[in-house]
């Protein structure tokens, strides 16, 4: 055997590394000792590995076993294993006008390995003629031979690839042959992290990419390898610094093709049970027999396409099961969705309890294009209808699917126009970048509110809601104002009041009253649980701020008393103990980083953490959680060296979406006069290219070290799928650049600005307010393009939209015509643009040109600068209008 070649192109010998989770040792000794092998696992476990491995440690102790390769090609022929195979000598030595027989064989194999009982190696077995594995097994069962074979688990009947007597006599090989077993079972987690650093050894893998490449292989040896192959592909070379993710990357043909080999021979029936058990994360095994003959249930389970999970579940891996989806029935799927929908339903009646999972598919077959299907509602009651849609549109929203959850939400709203329908279609407008529609949907919420806690969880979706924008003292007040009327005096209602307060007191850093608070908040049985919840955590980082990391971990510790309580009426809420649990996590790990406390409990919960958001399928979470494992395997004595690391990252872990970086970036207001507005407004509203286009942006030009900007940055590329190590790496380097090139420009002559009409000098300029800068011109003499011009008065985004006034032909552009046309202003090329986008480059250059005419250039013309299409007191109108025209 060659040995396997690598990314880098040197080969590396078979016995190395490469059989992790694997005793090639043991089995070498087992042959040694006389006794034949069989080793069984499923297409892609790496059995011609092993194998190989095997045949290397016998060659390396003096041995040289004969080697039979078998193919599908040849198991029709007699001996055409034997004759057509890839051992060349073999097939001269036993080739011929003489017939083969068990005795030439024999002779054979013990002239080549010079001994008297010779190793016959097979790798395949289950793809030989009959001719050659009985011959074979006579010779192993009289002990003239010692086998080692290697086989794929099949079942005994007639196939295409396989003849059924070479099936058995394999299997009878450990029946009867006195044969040892080995079966080869699924990678286990460790084993998959070191087969990763092994496959990729210039790459650093965090531990939720590496958790995600275990869970997409299924345990598959070859799947993971090739997995791990096309995330080197996709990224780019990684340095020492810089951790891999890749939650985001689409499979690509070559896995597909992979995943459709180990799936071949699959029953149409196996296909459809595959798929669906994949969309359901998991079914109990006697729902799964009422969808598929248990004799073919069976066969999946032993060659590795389901797995049983500790609760008895049997679970599909992903990369399983949509392979299995791409190749299936379609209407043999519809017809196994429609039975598994009647079992949910029916168990549902009985008191089952509906995983979100299996809401989404039931809402799935209840849909018809963007409505519901006219039999539904004659067959269940709307109440269930509408309470399975609203599940299920969370669902959708936690996975990413954003026009699925506006559909299921709109639905569930139309059919129960409750509380409960109007928030979650809230959320999911505000999670398609839409928050003032969000707000709009919300302006009669009050006539919904029928207890307390409905009150409760109103106020808390308008705080969370709020704050996508930069909240100050006036919009607290706001808020208080419009919930004060809400069911006065109820303890419940007074505590979520208070929690605004204690809020805005963490805003302004004010530690020691903000603990004060938020201990009485959290220990007073009265109120939400949820809100007390939320109290503790931010009394926790409030108490680790001041130092006191005992009193600080005593408050998670409440938090999670208080969360374990009653877990079970909160597991279909939106605030459900799981999400809360996590929270609590997020707030521990913090506290214990940045107190320099023991980190041994949280560094044994990470993982499990990071295996839970893989299975809800929740990839912001993941990326987020590889991030928080990274910075506690950290030496405990790094963040003391910098004090402000941990800054960003406690605001980051506060954050469960984008409108806690809102909230995180107002807590600046105490030292800095003014905000960004811009930018923040366009980075939160805009759709995820648009983000991906200004994150990078702003890492260009920002001049702005502060933990503020530093955590919104890393957190938003985080939620991009970006590597978290490799932004803070960047972030650092930008530091670095930003450094020198403050030094340059102190030495140089002191330059002169305008500030509102007014000339300031070079150092006025240095102590302007942040919110005062205005990106404007990209490419000048300044290094890495980070030329800034100064405004003269802040205005936030929604008065600048106001006025908003058209010149010429700019009031004519579209809203992508706008956005390419200041992205090309900005210093980027076509085709740059074209690849931020998702677009070709020739969409690129026709929007471009449309440009151009509509503004009166010349349409043949280079890159014209932003200040000629677009004059400069319209320029940054154009750019908030990017907010809402941008997709």
């Amino acid at each position: 055997m060659d040995g396997q070649k690598h990314q880098d192109g040197q080969r590396m010998p078979v016995d190395a590394p490469a059989t992790i989770g694997r005793n090639a040792r043991g089995i070498a000794d087992i042959v040694q000792s006389g006794r034949s092998v069989v080793i069984f696992g499923p297409p892609g476990y790496g059995k011609s590995q092993l194998l190989g491995s095997v045949t290397t440690i016998l060659r390396t102790d003096g041995g040289d076993p004969v080697e039979i390769a078998a193919t599908a090609l040849s198991h029709t022929v007699p001996f055409g294993s034997i004759s057509n195979g890839s051992n060349l000598r073999l097939a001269l030595a036993l080739g011929g006008t003489e017939p083969v027989t068990a005795t030439r064989l024999l002779k054979y194999a013990r002239d080549h390995g010079q001994c008297e009982r010779p190793v016959i190696s097979v790798d395949d077995a289950h793809l030989l003629d009959a001719q050659t594995m009985d011959c074979l097994y006579r010779l192993a069962a009289g002990g003239e031979v010692v086998l080692l074979v290697a086989s794929d688990l099949l079942a005994t009947g007639l196939t295409t690839e396989t003849d059924s007597i070479t099936v058995q006599l394999v299997d009878e090989l450990w029946v009867k042959g006195g044969a040892d077993r080995v079966d080869l079972e699924a990678l286990t987690p460790a084993e998959s992290s070191a087969l990763v650093t092994h496959f990729a050894p210039t790459g650093q893998f965090e531990r939720g990419a590496r958790a995600l490449l275990h869970s997409r292989s299924g345990g598959s040896r070859m799947l993971l390898r090739e997995l791990t192959a096309e995330v080197m592909r996709q990224q780019q070379p990684p340095d020492d610094q810089e951790l891999v993710s890749f939650s985001r990357f689409p499979p690509s043909r070559r896995i597909l093709d992979v995943v459709a080999h180990q799936l071949r021979g699959l029953t149409p029936h196996q296909f459809a049970v595959l798929a669906l058990i994949g969309r359901l994360d998991g079914i109990s095994y006697s729902h799964a027999t009422l969808l598929c003959r248990p004799a073919a249930l069976r066969d999946l389970l032993r060659r590795g396409f389901l797995h049983r999970l500790p609760a008895g579940l049997l679970h599909a891996p992903t990369m399983f099961s949509d392979g299995a989806l791409a190749d299936c029935d379609p209407d043999l799927l519809r017809n196994m969705t429609a039975q598994i929908v009647d079992l949910l339903l029916l168990d549902r009646t009985h008191g089952g309890v509906t995983t979100p999972a299996e809401s989404l598919v039931i809402a799935d077959s209840w849909t018809t294009s963007v409505a519901l299907r006219p039999e539904v509602l004659d067959a269940v009651p709307s109440e269930t209808v509408a309470d399975i849609l609203l599940v299920a549109a969370r669902r959708s929203r936690t996975r990413g699917l954003t026009d699925q959850s506006l559909l299921l939400a709109g639905l569930a709203r139309q059919l129960e126009p409750a509380l409960p329908s109007m928030i979650e279609y809230s959320r999911a407008l505000a999670g398609d970048g839409r928050p003032a529609a969000a707000r709009a949907e919300l302006v009669d919420a009050e006539q919904y509110l029928r207890t307390p806690a409905d009150g409760a969880l109103l106020l808390r979706w308008l705080r969370e809601l709020a704050t996508f924008g930069v909240m100050t003292g006036a919009d607290f007040a706001k808020l208080r104002a419009r919930a004060a009327g809400w069911f006065v005096g109820d303890p419940i209602m007074v505590g979520e009041l208070a929690f605004i307060g204690l809020t805005e007191t963490v805003q302004n850093r004010q530690w020691a009253i903000a603990a004060a608070r938020g201990e009485r908040l959290a220990r007073t049985a009265d109120y939400d649980t949820v809100t007390r919840i939320h109290a503790a955590c931010l009394t926790g980082l409030s108490l680790a701020h001041q130092g006191r990391p005992a009193d600080a971990l005593r408050l998670v510790d409440l938090a999670t008393s208080l969360n374990e309580r009653d877990r079970v009426p909160r597991t279909s809420d939106v605030y459900s103990a799981e999400g809360l649990a996590l929270e609590i996590f997020h707030t521990g790990a913090a506290i214990r980083c940045l107190t320099g406390s023991d980190r041994t409990v949280a560094l044994g919960e990470v993982n499990g953490w990071i295996t839970s958001a893989i299975q809800m399928g929740d990839l912001g979470s993941l990326a987020l959680l590889g991030f928080v494992g990274g910075e506690l395997d950290r030496p405990a004595d790094n963040g003391s060296a910098q004090p402000n690391r941990w800054q960003p990252w406690l605001q980051c872990l506060r954050a469960s979406s984008l409108a806690r970086l809102g909230l995180m970036a107002a807590a600046s207001a105490a030292r800095m006069p003014a905000i960004g507005r811009f930018d923040l407004g366009f980075l939160l509203n805009a759709g995820t290219d648009s983000a991906q286009l200004l994150a990078v942006y702003l890492y260009e030009t920002a001049g702005n070290r502060s933990p503020i900007i530093r955590a919104w940055l890393i957190e938003i590329f985080v939620q991009l799928g970006q590597p978290a190590g490799h932004v803070t790496r960047l972030l650092t380097e930008r530091d670095d650049e930003t450094d020198a090139r403050d030094a340059s420009i102190s030495s140089a002559p002191v330059a002169t600005a305008h500030v509102g009409g007014t000339p300031v000098t070079g150092a006025a300029v240095s102590d302007a307010p942040v919110g005062t800068t205005r990106v404007s011109h990209v490419g000048s003499s300044i290094p890495n393009g980070a030329a800034t011009q100064l405004a003269s008065v802040p205005i936030d985004s929604g008065e600048r939209a106001e006025s908003f006034v058209a010149f010429d032909g700019a009031h004519l552009l579209t809203g992508r015509e706008k956005e390419i046309t200041i992205l090309a202003e900005r210093g980027l090329t076509n085709r740059q643009i074209a690849t931020a986008l998702y677009v070709s480059v020739r969409t690129v250059e026709s929007h471009l040109y449309q440009a151009r005419v509509k503004t009166g250039q010349s349409p043949r013309a280079g890159r014209t600068p932003l200040a000629v299409l677009i004059p400069e007191d319209s320029s940054t109108d154009l750019n908030d209008e990017i907010t809402d025209s941008v997709a």
